[in-house]
């Protein structure tokens, strides 16, 4: 598959849906600074298949400099997992721990201690709660540029549903 990409590198606005073997070819061996970028992947894809263990249904949402064709090397993936509330309700104990231990715990003091090296910022939402997902599609789209929001700019990400393979 290939994306459809702005001037900047950046996904075109919208939600496209995709597979992670699509991401990886894409993002990963015809990106710039692919090596790099193999490293993120991996840890995503180890990352994913705890998730899987956990929820084959999630539908994940991935963004951030992984979901760009920048000439620097991206510091992470940023990924929001739609998860079914019956489904979180169904874990055991020890799953439920499993599953903090693939969020992005951000402290108090602003620090933050992501999962998989850091090389994964692990958020969730709600499927089917139309607040979380409007909060999450808002944020994903949005453009930042020094860290503050870019007024009138927006850009896509990417969508991976976890049932179709």
């Amino acid at each position: 598959m290939s994306y459809s990409l702005d001037a900047k590198g950046r996904l075109v606005p919208g939600r496209h849906r995709t597979t992670l073997p699509e991401i990886e070819q894409f993002f990963v061996e015809e990106a710039p600074c692919s090596e790099h970028r193999r490293m993120v992947f991996t840890a995503f894809s180890t990352w994913v298949e705890l998730l899987r263990g956990l929820c084959p249904s999630a539908i994940l949402w991935i963004n951030g400099g992984f979901a760009t064709y920048k000439n620097e090397p991206p510091k992470d993936v940023d990924v929001a997992a739609l998860i079914g509330k019956n489904d979180m309700n169904s874990w055991t104990s020890d799953q439920q721990v499993t599953f903090e231990t693939l969020l992005t715990d951000v402290r108090s003091d602003g620090s933050r201690i992501q999962p998989m090296g850091g090389l994964v910022d692990g958020f969730y939402a709600i499927r089917g709660d139309i607040d979380q997902s409007v909060v999450w599609h808002e944020s994903w789209s949005a453009v930042y540029v020094n860290g503050v929001r870019s007024v009138g700019e927006s850009k896509g990400y990417l969508e991976v549903r976890l049932a179709d393979g």
